[in-house]
């Protein structure tokens, strides 16, 4: 492998990385609270 290819797997590797934290962080942001924050989440 050359350098130019090593570069485009590693730009590619971080553009799906981003785009998975991307669709993470919608999914998040669209859920309500009591789904993400059941009562008692903070107790052990």
């Amino acid at each position: 492998m050359d350098g130019r290819e090593l570069l485009t797997r590693r730009r590619q590797a971080v553009g799906l990385v981003l785009i998975a934290a991307a669709i993470l962080l919608l999914a998040v942001l669209r859920a309500p609270a009591h789904a993400l924050f059941p009562p008692g989440w903070w107790r052990f």
